[in-house]
């Protein structure tokens, strides 16, 4: 998308496909994921309850070894299809998260299997970008995932204000 002169023609595909996918995920993780911390403040969570928020993506990566084993196995789309789509599936739990508790579990379970992902996606890039081209086409990837991200962040800023006070309480 931003960067698609600086890439080769013969990745230029391949490459205009996975940036579009990095941009939209970049919305989603600003409108979305950047949320989860007000919210469960709202919801009345703890000090450790908090604490314990952050730490659940890393928890979650800890998690990445027994699935880059386990993706090893199986065949790498679907396997990633699969789990990324339990993962943001299991948001929709968040609408019966009424305690922290249930909260903070529903959150343990989206990065749980949206990290599972990680070791295929990457084996996933391997397969599509020659190894001379793999880690320039990725780093612009990773690049408008971010600004769409930080754009997100600055364009959202009145949302938890305006969406979310008719939810909670």
């Amino acid at each position: 998308m931003l960067f698609n002169r600086r890439i080769p023609s013969l990745v230029q595909t391949a490459y205009y496909y996975d940036s579009i996918g990095g941009f939209l995920y970049g919305i989603f993780y600003g409108l979305s994921l950047s949320l989860i911390p007000i919210v469960a403040r709202k919801i009345g969570s703890s000090n450790f309850q908090m604490g314990f928020l952050t730490a659940i993506p890393f928890i979650g990566a800890l998690f990445t070894f027994l699935w880059a084993h386990y993706s090893s196995e199986k065949r790498k789309m679907p396997f990633l299809v699969l789990v990324k789509g339990i993962g943001r599936g299991a948001l929709f739990l968040m609408l019966f998260s009424l305690e922290p508790w249930m909260f903070l579990l529903t959150v343990f379970l989206f990065h749980f299997f949206e990290l599972a992902g990680s070791p295929a996606y990457g084996g996933i890039m391997q397969d599509i970008y020659p190894r001379e081209h793999r880690g320039k086409a990725m780093g612009y990837v990773h690049a408008e995932m971010i600004f769409s991200f930080c754009l997100d962040l600055v364009t959202s800023y009145p949302l938890p204000s305006i969406q979310f006070s008719w939810w909670i309480i």
